[in-house]
């Protein structure tokens, strides 16, 4: 499967295929991930960072989309064509990263601090995370 969405992103990095089958994911799964996040991701950033905060919007929400937009023109390296596809998780001033699995969390916190502090992020994320200009 696809999974949450940003499987078929490896194949456009690493490799320059005729056709990619990739479906986007169902409502179901859709509510899963977030259910995930909001489990797991949330909580833990929480804990780790007592004064963070965080905001989440529905992508397919138009009285919402301004907040999305000024994310992605911030980036300098994202593609549109991954424009809408989500989760997309933005670190104001940092990165964005596109997609979330469940641990994922741990690497992101990890990226947080190495930038917050003048450091390159880990390499973990390098074929979904996009840099601020």
């Amino acid at each position: 499967g696809a999974g949450f969405g940003d499987s078929a992103l490896v194949f456009l990095k690493y490799y320059e295929p005729g056709i990619v089958y990739s479906f986007e994911p169902s409502a179901l799964n859709r509510k899963l991930c977030l259910e995930h996040f909001k489990k797991n991701a949330i909580p833990y950033l929480k804990k780790r960072y007592k004064n963070i905060s965080i905001k989440m919007y529905d992508m397919d929400d138009t009285k919402t989309t301004v907040h999305y937009d000024q994310a992605v023109s911030s980036l300098k390296d994202f593609d549109d064509e991954f424009y809408g596809l989500g989760p997309f998780i933005y670190v104001k001033g940092y990165f964005a990263l596109l997609g979330y699995e469940t641990d994922d969390e741990e690497i992101l916190a990890k990226d947080i601090e190495r930038v917050a502090n003048g450091k390159k992020p880990t390499q973990d994320f390098s074929d979904r995370r996009f840099t601020v200009k």
